[in-house]
């Protein structure tokens, strides 16, 4: 039956995907830096920056995969929405207590092979301007699962009909924290760390890149690699070619 339901919520997930993908992409354009790193692993704990609700939606469309959605439980507070919440995945939490009942659901999908993704700030960030401090469920989730974290940046508040950017920043792995196999305070307080280090790292890189225009060396390295690949060929097809002039010359 939990198969049947996964197959629901992938289906469901997609049609949901698939449904704003034209809307969002025309009417956020976005660029997506690091998409070499895409796809991402199914069992994976993605942590962002949180800067409006449409947070969810750019990153759903733009970084593909299911994943279970976290989210602030007021938004299912609508019965309508929150079945459609349901359907797509989507894990409701408690913010101001200690969600058992959410922490379950995440450990269940972790423990099916399944990822998740949540904004370890636990609020927006109004401003925007700061990563704000990062709570400890993300390294919680991530220790307990043995899974990879991937921070997914914004650079700002969505703009509509401007170019947005994201950045898809390395994998990186917290199992060292978890010493014997343990996950204790100390582990999750150390990975917290590493998490929130990890973001500021991948933010600073995504601000570089933008108002240094970092893409443009890019197709310059691209074009000079495709440059002397062209030449390499060029050149080791004449290297055959004479030596096949002096094989024959030989005989």
């Amino acid at each position: 039956r939990s198969k049947e339901m996964k197959r629901k919520k992938n289906a469901f997930y997609s049609f949901c995907r698939g449904l704003l993908y034209v809307p969002v992409k025309l009417i956020f354009p976005v660029k997506l830096i690091g998409k070499e790193r895409l796809p991402l692993a199914d069992k994976v704990v993605t942590v962002s920056n949180h800067l409006s609700l449409l947070d969810i939606a750019l990153i759903g469309i733009n970084v593909s995969g299911y994943r279970h959605i976290l989210a602030k439980k007021e938004l299912a507070e609508n019965k309508l929405f929150g079945k459609l919440m349901d359907w797509a995945g989507a894990i409701p939490v408690d913010r101001g207590a200690a969600d058992m009942s959410a922490m379950r659901k995440v450990y269940d999908a972790l423990d099916k092979g399944e990822g998740i993704t949540l904004f370890p700030e636990g609020t927006r960030n109004k401003n925007g301007e700061e990563l704000q401090a990062v709570k400890s469920g993300a390294a919680l989730f991530a220790l307990h699962g043995k899974c990879d974290v991937v921070p997914i940046i914004i650079l700002h508040k969505q703009r509509a009909f401007r170019r947005n950017y994201l950045y898809v920043a390395p994998a990186f792995s917290l199992n060292e924290y978890a010493i014997g196999g343990r996950v204790n305070g100390a582990a999750v307080a150390s990975a917290s760390g590493r998490i929130e280090n990890e973001m500021l790292k991948a933010r600073a890189y995504l601000e570089d890149y933008v108002s240094n225009k970092r893409w443009k060396e890019e197709k310059k390295a691209e074009k000079e690699r495709k440059r002397l690949l062209k030449q390499y060929k060029k050149e080791a097809k004449l290297a055959t070619k004479n030596l096949g002039r002096a094989l024959k010359e030989l005989r």
